[in-house]
């Protein structure tokens, strides 16, 4: 039976989709954690992949990558009690339509091998319409085996509430955007170490002023925004918190006094 519809965390979006608009220089991936059901597909966690290649328009899963995968759900199941497996990948498209490319159908396809239910999804950014506003597109898909053509999947919004019912801390955005920033810097070091090998002083200098213009473009676009969005949201949910210790201090009050008339 075909895969109708993907149950996507909302919170999981907001980590997919701030990722994907870290950079339009290249294309970035993730793969995708939750569960199964003949005709459905449900996300609920994510975890950031160190790229192998940076290209425009390319990008590869390893299998080492989808083997340490398959052990970080394990270990999602057993924090949140609700069994958790490798269900999907996601890559984005800058300056690109969300279609699959048939770069796209290809590694799909491959990873399907891992089951029948193993979705693709993509995000678009960076592209404007004839209006000139951005647009950010999100598609959902498999590969056909017969016609090795992209076959379209439905995807549903929700709250991240509605598919996991225990407080969760790993592999949740803020885990996955934390990975997305421990990545970037280290595919940056790796970069730079391997420009090092056989140049002159002059080169190794300029290499180093290179890979300092690197890291401090990763704080300016990338780190420090999330840590500002962080503490927003630390302040949002400590005002959060004291409206509803006041709710629940009105609620006592009341229940006090009712007691008392009685």
């Amino acid at each position: 039976m075909s895969i109708e519809r993907i149950l996507l965390s909302s919170d999981i979006f907001r980590g997919l989709l701030v990722h994907s608009l870290i950079t339009e220089q290249e294309e970035v991936l993730g793969l995708l954690f939750g569960s199964t059901s003949e005709n459905e597909v449900r996300i609920w966690g994510s975890v950031n992949l160190k790229r192998n290649c940076k290209e425009k328009d390319r990008v590869e899963v390893e299998d080492i990558q989808l083997s340490e995968a398959m052990d970080k759900a394990e270990a999602l199941s057993q924090e949140i009690n609700q069994h958790s497996t490798l269900v999907g990948w996601f890559h984005s498209h800058p300056n690109i339509t969300v279609f699959p490319s048939h770069v796209d159908l290809r590694t799909q396809l491959s990873l399907q091998s891992l089951g029948p239910r193993f979705i693709g999804l993509i995000i678009s950014c960076f592209s404007r319409d004839a209006a000139n506003l951005e647009k950010i597109n999100l598609i959902a898909f498999q590969t056909n085996q017969q016609s090795n053509k992209a076959m379209s999947i439905p995807v549903s919004i929700i709250p991240h509430a509605h598919l996991v019912a225990t407080p969760q801390s790993k592999y949740d955005s803020f885990d996955y955007l934390l990975e997305v920033q421990k990545n970037l810097l280290a595919e940056e070091q790796h970069e730079f170490q391997a420009a090092l090998a056989g140049t002159t002083d002059l080169g190794q200098v300029y290499n180093a002023s290179v890979f300092t213009l690197s890291v401090a473009k990763i704080l300016q676009k990338s780190l420090k925004p999330m840590y500002e969005f962080i503490q927003q949201k630390i302040n949002i949910d400590r005002l959060r918190l004291s409206q509803i210790q006041a709710e629940n201090a009105e609620l006592a009050r009341k229940i006090r006094e009712k007691d008392w008339k009685a």
